[in-house]
């Protein structure tokens, strides 16, 4: 290999090297942005005064505030599987989780209102009614980036129906 090939060659290198320093500091960047927009986030859902959570495409809650724990007295682990614990109330459960499937199918607005169940050892009353419930598309329109907002939960009292 010539001289002139080997200084040919270590200019090149050199560039290349220069690009990838300058991809990794963007990407440096990125991720630092990314990071102080998580504790953005975070620091505004758990400041919020609420029970506010947001669930998966799958019907996980993913995203919560410390109150909604305390109230439903569930780890955040139990918190997740809220179809199949007692956190809605059983005669709700079968068309909460029906409304809810049908909204992430067809992208139609969640909003529902059913009775919620706290921690035995929270304060009365016992059960609140939990009304809302949208779901956020993405602009590409990928169901695994969609998200149910979950909010508005106020007492109410159980009135029978009007015959």
């Amino acid at each position: 290999m010539s001289i002139r090939r080997v200084a040919q060659r270590t200019a090149e290198l050199a560039a290349v090297n220069d690009e990838l320093r300058k991809e990794i500091a963007e990407r440096h960047r990125a991720e630092e942005a990314l990071l102080e927009n998580e504790l953005n986030s975070r620091l505004i859902l758990n400041s919020i005064p609420g029970l506010v959570c947001t669930m998966s495409p799958a019907g996980e809650v993913d995203r919560f505030n410390p109150q909604i724990l305390e109230y439903f007295g569930k780890t955040p682990e139990e918190l997740k599987g809220w179809a199949t614990s007692d956190a809605v109330h059983p005669d709700d459960l079968p068309r909460v989780v029906a409304a809810f499937t049908h909204s992430i199918t067809t992208g139609t607005p969640y909003d529902i209102e059913h009775r919620c169940r706290r921690a035995s050892k929270m304060p009365k009353p016992k059960r609140l009614w939990a009304k809302g419930g949208k779901i956020f598309r993405s602009d590409a329109g990928r169901w695994q980036d969609d998200r149910a907002l979950f909010n508005r939960l106020r007492p109410r009292v159980m009135r029978p129906p009007i015959a």
